[in-house]
């Protein structure tokens, strides 16, 4: 499998210190894969099962337009470009690569979802893996489980500042949709710890360009004003470092406060579902609650008909939001 290393980084992909160490004949061992590097227009020696060849372009991603729309300081500057790909998150299994690493595929043949499903996303899916490394002692890296919701307001705001009309909303935990009626999008994150680090893992899909099966971001905004894959990554990796450092430097609450202006559940009544055990017998309940907001680390924060509030969280198997079921409950 081919692919490309694009950079606006001084810095080489292997020079960089959690790369050069590791780096074997230009080959980097990453999770369960090897990876071979080679300079343009040398070709492979032999056949690996991910040769990746370092560019300034490729066909199928405008890198210069991206570069011309990123003002980032970390986030973006380094991308694997792939045109086919299983998934997006797979090079980045392992052991930690580069923070702000992105990977971009054209096609990914079996995408990671919540609860383990797998997601085929063709041609005009508009998706993108991310590593950050987050220190434990900043803000976010002491509540890590809010970065999906800063991912989702970080697509959101970004599709906005193209058209501000366009009525997006995030739907808790994961989703992007347009109003109420079509997903759009969604986002996965996987971490683990590395020294005083917490590195994140994200991967996000979005349906650009594809008309089935359902609606596409561009039927929603003005034919004239077709969005492009690279001005949209590009603004994603602006945003999401704007949010980034805004959280970091104290500001916690201005991202609730944004993230529910772009969500769909203020008021929304739902049924949790609980299992309780007895000395005699499991028991299974259902009770009745008002959603209220987010609590500190990003669960879901409800109110029963006593008054009662408790947060909740979904565990990828029975959480239907649409149905209004979430299960189970948070002692």
């Amino acid at each position: 499998m081919k692919g490309s290393f694009l950079s606006s980084s001084k810095i080489s992909f292997s020079n960089h210190p959690n790369i050069r160490r590791r780096l074997d004949n230009r080959t980097l061992r990453q999770g369960f894969e090897e990876w071979k590097f080679y300079q343009n227009p040398e070709e492979p020696d032999s056949s690996p099962k991910y040769a990746v060849h370092s560019r300034d372009t490729c066909s199928t991603f405008n890198f210069n337009e991206y570069l011309e729309n990123l003002s980032t300081r970390d986030l973006g500057h380094n991308i694997f470009h792939f045109t086919k790909i299983s998934s997006s998150m797979v090079p980045l299994e392992g052991q930690p690569l580069i923070h702000g690493l992105m990977v971009v595929a054209d096609e990914q043949l079996s995408g990671k979802g919540r609860g383990g499903n797998n997601w085929i996303s063709p041609v005009g899916c508009a998706m993108f893996s991310l590593q950050l490394h987050l220190d434990t002692s900043s803000h976010l890296g002491k509540r890590p489980s809010l970065l999906q919701h800063l991912v989702g307001l970080s697509a959101v705001q970004a599709l906005r500042s193209f058209n501000d009309d366009l009525d997006l909303r995030l739907k808790w935990p994961n989703d992007i949709y347009y109003k109420s009626q079509a997903k759009l999008g969604g986002i996965i994150v996987t971490s683990s710890c590395s020294g005083s680090n917490i590195i994140m893992n994200i991967g996000c899909g979005l349906n650009l360009d594809n008309s089935a099966p359902t609606l596409s971001v561009n039927q929603l905004l003005n034919a004239n004003h077709r969005l492009t894959r690279e001005k949209y990554l590009a603004r994603t990796m602006n945003k999401m470092e704007e949010l980034i450092d805004s959280f970091n430097a104290g500001k916690s609450e201005d991202f609730f406060q944004m993230y529910y202006e772009n969500w769909l559940h203020s008021g929304q009544k739902v049924k949790v579902h609980t299992d309780s055990v007895n000395s005699k017998a499991k028991c299974e309940s259902d009770s009745c609650a008002e959603i209220v907001g987010l609590d500190c680390y990003g669960y879901l924060r409800v109110k029963d008909e006593s008054g009662e509030e408790y947060s909740v969280y979904d565990d990828g198997n029975s959480f239907d939001m649409t149905e209004g079921l979430i299960r189970p409950k948070l002692k």
